[in-house]
């Protein structure tokens, strides 16, 4: 029954984070690709890392899972609290964007931008992954909270530790 529970809710996170990478071409058109057959893929490399034997549990699973699933899913403007705006309201945007109207002028403004939020993504997705797990996202046609984990005791539970290994992959190997 538990290994049930954690498969369902496996299938809906991934469901739901399946949305927001779905997002991240129109975000970063000039990216590689990082939708959820990207996410698929991390799973066949790890296996093939692991090996055939290596024991897992289904809560391990579940973690890592979700930490995989996580981990670029912030490479997109619906990631940010207030979309576009929000992203834009960050320092590493505003710093970046200071440094390329001193660096470039008389570059078109939209340029500038666009460059600007490519960067600061770039800068920032990793950590602001280790918070999608337990964000509140609201549902655009009633308002309503949801959140990529349903289940709040999974989410009250493991959905700090997934966000933080999800964010590991931008740390140095002495972090790590």
């Amino acid at each position: 029954e538990a290994i049930d529970r954690l498969r369902g809710e496996f299938s809906n996170f991934r469901s739901r984070t399946n949305f927001l990478v779905g997002h991240v071409s129109k975000s970063l058109p000039d990216l590689t690709l990082h939708d959820v057959s990207h996410l698929d893929a991390l799973w066949r490399v790890g296996s093939l890392l692991a090996g055939e034997n290596y024991p897992i549990n289904p809560m391990e699973a579940f973690v890592l899972g979700g930490s995989i699933l996580l981990h670029d899913a912030a490479l997109c403007i619906e990631a940010y609290e207030g979309g576009i705006d929000g992203l834009r309201s960050e320092r590493v945007w505003k710093d970046t964007f200071a440094l390329e109207m001193e660096r470039t002028p008389g570059r078109k403004i939209e340029e500038i931008e666009s460059d600007c939020d490519f960067s600061a993504m770039r800068a920032l997705h990793a950590n602001r992954a280790g918070e999608l797990a337990q964000y509140a996202w609201k549902h655009p046609k009633d308002g309503s909270s949801f959140y990529l984990i349903s289940d709040p005791t999974l989410r009250n539970h493991v959905g700090k530790f997934i966000g933080k290994i999800a964010t590991s992959h931008h740390w140095s190997i002495e972090q790590v």
